[in-house]
């Protein structure tokens, strides 16, 4: 009887790819005097024990991130080796080790169902190391054990490595498990742009020098491996978010750039998505919303508009406004449906409408479920560093910015 429950238990830790074994998961001592605030940054994955999950993955990094809130975000990026689709998964990290043990826990909850990890720092020297590990029990008679080596560099020195496997021999670390992580022909990730703290800073962007040089954020664009539409999650739309009061729709006037959005259908379609709202003569405010379509004709790209009429819904004062919308993009449906009417609802989170502005939008799919949907856009097509940062003190203070890939707004139109 115990060892068919073993062998259902591994049959089962092989789906999620780890190393099973007898017994109960070894006494493996966190590093000590650990220092969080040296181990963020950006870490490549060089080996790990085998997983199943991982089969099709590659370039894998983590990228540990202290915003502006004071919590430590992870951001976990791989290639699916198969279609070349870059994802990211996010997750929030927590310390859980007795004093300044080497123990935290990542909570990733860019999925419906949220689910935790808990790793241990067996060591690591910051500059070019480190060897995390973790072992979950399976009853009172097996465990499974996980294991990575993580370096500074996408491809590290030899030297690097022989430290790496000190580690590994000093803890008795089989190295048969580990495999090596296809780290070829990957982009470098830029450094991470860090987010100021709205309370301080007030949301403001501060006017830089006029002889400083301007740092431009380099947009790259990011799609998930299945076309799922918006951000769905259990119960109804969230009642937290709040529209910005004292909004004023004229100086909300004019051409916004898409930088950074929620994951939405048209992400392996659209590119150089632009909204301009604009008053007519009639004194009706539109909104055109424009986009390069990938897909009409293999090797051709096309310009599509979609055109509504804007109306606020809550008051001249609060930023909550409708949408109509007089045809669906012709990309997103057949013919016979492309002129069906739809209407849109969005909240102005904030903006201080000459450099950024934060857009959500939610809709309840029944008493059980709703989809999220948010935007981050800015008046210049590459904004500088210092726009980038403010509109993301504000996405920490909604606890948003885990869900948003960047839009792809390169070889575009002005």
């Amino acid at each position: 009887m115990l060892k068919i429950f073993f062998l259902l238990s591994v049959i089962f830790v092989k789906i999620f790819g780890q190393v099973p074994s007898f017994g109960r998961c070894p006494d493996f001592d966190a590093m000590p005097a650990f220092d969080k605030d040296q181990f963020l940054g950006i870490w490549y994955e060089t080996e790990r024990y085998f997983t199943v999950t991982e089969v099709v993955s590659k370039c894998i990094s983590a990228n540990y991130e202290l915003r502006a809130d004071g919590k430590i975000y992870v951001n976990n990026h791989y290639v699916n080796r198969i279609n070349n689709v870059k994802r990211i998964i996010s997750g929030k990290l927590t310390l859980t080790g007795k004093g300044d043990e080497g123990k935290f826990t990542i909570k990733y909850d860019t999925f419906p169902i949220s689910y935790d990890a808990s790793l241990v720092v067996l060591d690591t020297d910051y500059r070019n190391y480190a060897v995390i590990w973790s072992c979950s029990n399976i009853g009172p008679f097996g465990h499974t054990e996980s294991a990575w080596l993580m370096a500074r560099d996408r491809v590290p020195r030899g030297e690097v490595l022989q430290a790496a496997y000190g580690v590994l021999d000093k803890y008795k670390m089989n190295r048969s498990f580990f495999v090596k992580t296809d780290q070829a022909n990957c982009e470098t990730l830029p450094p991470p742009v860090e987010a100021i703290d709205v309370e301080v800073k007030k949301g403001e962007v501060k006017q830089e020098p006029e002889n400083s040089t301007e740092k431009t954020v380099e947009v790259n664009t990011v799609s998930t491996e299945k076309v799922s539409g918006q951000i769905p999650a259990f119960g109804r739309c969230p009642n937290k978010y709040k529209p910005m009061k004292d909004f004023n729709k004229y100086q909300f006037m004019g051409k916004w750039y898409e930088v950074e959005r929620f994951y939405l259908m048209r992400d392996i379609i659209a590119k150089c998505v632009a909204v301009t709202f604009e008053r007519f003569d009639d004194g009706k405010i539109y909104v055109n919303n424009v986009y390069t379509n990938r897909l009409l004709v293999e090797n051709i790209l096309y310009k599509e508009t979609i055109a509504g009429k804007f109306k606020l819904t809550s008051g001249e004062n609060r930023g909550i406004f409708n949408i109509r919308y007089e045809r669906f993009p012709a990309a997103l449906l057949p013919d016979f449906l492309s002129f069906v009417n739809f209407n849109t609802t969005m909240t102005v989170l904030h903006t201080d409408y000459k450099n950024f502005a934060i857009l959500w939008s939610c809709r309840n799919i029944n008493q059980f479920a709703h989809i999220e949907r948010s935007w981050l856009m800015t008046r210049e097509q590459s904004p500088s560093e210092l726009v980038i940062q403010s509109a993301y003190g504000f996405l920490d203070k909604f606890g948003l910015r885990n869900y948003f890939i960047k839009s792809d707004q390169s070889n575009c139109d002005p």
